[in-house]
């Protein structure tokens, strides 16, 4: 599997390109748990975002797991550990992380393995740890207005807010929250109620 999504993602370079990746992970910042050292950055790519956590506060561990040796080998040095593995079964103890970052990765799996990777997730988490994710939202009215779609080369799944906040819940997180995320924020606040605003959406959930 991991040489499939990596053969998938490599193909969209323009992931590495993402003029939107360090605001991302400093919205992350804002809402990482207040007892937070130990950090997995999930689908990292080649670690700009992870470079900024580092950056806001550097006495963090920083982990990162992507499905690409190529890209991995690109992670900047404030990266503790760099893993290449599949993310419905990752290779780390129970209780492992603090925070689990998902900036823009979950729409890049396959439907059938969304399921597993939460779980995973959830699995890795220390009790009060916090999964924070973002991902396109397809009811975005942009998306609606122009008729695009989230789907591109390597967005295989698109995922409505109802549907990901049970999905959430099934895999054992509580208090889940949604906030607007994407390019919008930078002219309305993240907790402006109209979600459909938004191109893109962070969802927060705690292990407790």
């Amino acid at each position: 599997m991991e040489f499939s999504y990596a053969k998938i993602n490599e193909k969209q370079a323009c992931a590495e390109r993402d003029d939107f990746t360090v605001e991302r992970y400093q919205q992350f910042f804002r809402h990482l748990p207040s007892q937070c050292h130990k950090i997995l950055d999930l689908g990292c790519c080649t670690g700009v975002g992870g470079a900024e956590i580092k950056r806001l506060r550097p006495n963090l561990e920083l982990h990162g797991l992507d499905c690409s040796e190529k890209r991995l080998a690109q992670l900047p040095s404030v990266y503790s550990g760099r893993h290449c593995g599949d993310v419905t079964r990752m290779g780390f103890a129970d209780g492992q992380f603090d925070a689990v970052l998902m900036g823009e990765f979950i729409e890049h799996l396959y439907p059938r393995d969304v399921d597993p990777c939460l779980q995973e997730v959830q699995r890795i988490l220390s009790v009060g740890g916090r999964i924070l994710l973002t991902t396109p939202n397809p009811d975005g009215w942009k998306k609606k207005w122009l008729r695009q779609t989230v789907y591109t080369t390597s967005h295989l799944s698109q995922h409505f807010v109802s549907a990901l906040k049970l999905r959430m819940k099934m895999a054992g997180f509580a208090e889940i929250r949604v906030l607007g995320s994407g390019k919008t924020t930078r002219f309305l606040n993240e907790l402006f109620p109209i979600r459909n605003l938004f191109g893109s959406l962070l969802y927060l959930g705690d292990k407790i």
